[in-house]
């Protein structure tokens, strides 16, 4: 059987990345993140699911 047409997920918390860099704003701020997951050959998705601390 071939993998073909197969897509492989990969979801990841957000809380779990390591934090890059943050930017404070008056209104807001900004994170960013590192993401860094296996890739397997073909179609991949990668899910980050955002978590707040008001949820």
């Amino acid at each position: 059987m071939s993998d073909e047409g197969t897509i492989n997920v990969v979801k990841q918390e957000c809380r779990e990345l390591a934090l890059e860099r943050v930017v404070v704003f008056n209104d807001r701020a900004e994170l960013k993140r590192l993401v860094e997951c296996d890739l397997k050959p073909g179609l991949n998705e990668v899910h980050v699911e955002a978590s707040s601390a008001n949820s």
